[in-house]
Formats: C-alpha cells, sequence, structure tokens
C-alpha cells in the first residue's frame, strides 16, 4: 500500500502542497482529480522522487521511501508528454527502463520482457517503429509499456490522455483500465476530467487548490 503521510512541498519560497494525505491499498487504481495550478503533478513528482519532500514522508508497505533514490523507488511514471526518446525505436524505448533499473537482467530476458509489453499494449508489430512515426495514442502506449517494464510496485499516470481527440481518449483509456486490472498494477492517475477518473478509477480524491485537499 502507498501511503502519503502529510507532505508538503515548497519551491522557491512558495508552498505548492500543504499537508496532503493519501493511502492507495495494493491492486487498486485511484484518481486524483483537480484542475491545473492544484498541485496534482507535483504530489506525483514528490511520491516518485524528482521533487523532494519539504516535510512529510512518503511510504509503500511499510517501508519510508521519503529519501529513497529515484531508481530505488520501483515506481514507474508516464508523464504528460510522454517523454520518450525520438532518436530511439519503440524497442529500445522500452528496453531502456530496463536497462536502467534492472542493469543485471540477461539480453535473452529483456527480449521477452519487451515482446510481453509490446503484446500487452497492442503494439507487437511496431518495436523497430521510431518514436517520430508514432501517432500521439501510440506514443501513449510506448510510454506505458516503458514505464511496466522493469515490473513497478506503483505506476503514476499525469494526464496521460491530454492532446488526444476525444474518440481516441476514450479508447485509450478503456486499454488502460484493462491493462491496470490484467497486470493487477496499483496505479495514481492525475486528470483534471471527472468522467477520466470514473471510468478509470476505483476511488477519486480531489484537490482544490495547493493547500487543501
Amino acid at each position: 500500500m502507498l501511503d502519503v503521510h502529510n507532505i508538503c512541498v515548497v519551491l522557491g519560497g512558495t508552498p505548492i502542497v500543504q499537508d496532503f494525505s493519501l493511502q492507495i491499498p495494493t491492486g487498486t487504481t485511484t484518481a486524483l482529480v483537480g484542475p491545473s495550478g492544484s498541485g496534482k503533478t507535483t504530489i506525483l513528482h514528490a511520491i516518485c522522487g524528482i521533487t523532494p519532500v519539504t516535510s512529510g514522508s512518503v511510504s509503500y508497505d511499510g517501508r519510508d521511501i521519503t529519501n529513497t533514490p529515484i531508481h530505488r523507488r520501483k515506481i514507474g511514471m508516464v508523464f504528460q508528454d510522454s517523454d520518450l526518446f525520438p532518436h530511439l525505436t519503440v524497442w529500445h524505448n522500452i528496453a531502456f527502463g530496463l536497462a536502467f533499473i534492472t542493469p543485471r537482467l540477461g539480453a535473452h530476458a529483456v527480449t521477452e520482457r519487451v515482446r510481453e509489453l509490446l503484446a500487452l499494449v497492442g503494439m507487437e508489430t511496431f518495436g523497430d517503429r521510431r518514436i517520430d512515426d508514432l501517432s500521439g495514442g501510440e506514443q501513449r502506449r510506448v510510454a506505458l509499456a516503458r514505464a511496466l517494464a522493469p515490473w513497478p510496485h506503483l505506476l503514476l499516470l499525469d494526464e496521460p490522455f491530454s492532446a488526444l481527440d476525444s474518440a481516441l481518449r476514450l479508447r485509450l483509456i478503456a486499454d488502460i483500465r484493462d491493462i491496470l486490472s490484467a497486470t493487477h498494477t496499483t496505479a495514481l492517475i492525475v486528470t483534471h476530467d471527472p468522467a477520466e477518473a470514473e471510468i478509470l478509477a476505483t476511488r477519486t480524491v480531489s484537490i482544490s487548490s495547493p493547500l487543501t485537499t
């Protein structure tokens, strides 16, 4: 279980998040819903270690990870802009997470894991494609596969459906919901859209401003 306890984040003297607490049971999906500027992305960054917590704590299954380095937290992250490497193929984008997080994994195991993930996100024939040749929805699928590659304890998704047309967004929401369910992945999704949250999540938490939750 993820346990975020009374975290505060102050950046440049400005309080961005104050006294925010959240618990996510293992194997469930929670949606954090709120408008732009309410601190949602900062909360994700604090959980995965990109942004330091000013006070409070973050723990997973009873282990305090507040000050644990990013690469040792076993947390996957899907960024709003996908954050893929355009000079690498789909295959090597997915394999990158394995090489960085699990460097002792052998070549055969890496190959099998990438194949498994390509099948999971419905992109079995896309391994040799360059990122620039993919549609927005396809890039989101690759980003999800890369985040899932090193078997994370927790998956964080930051507005994963932004800038997609409505038909593609609805299809991708349903696909990601099914993938999270099939893999029994514990997930926290940030969105400004309550309708997305209702489809994806088993629980919704609202945040209205940087100082209140």
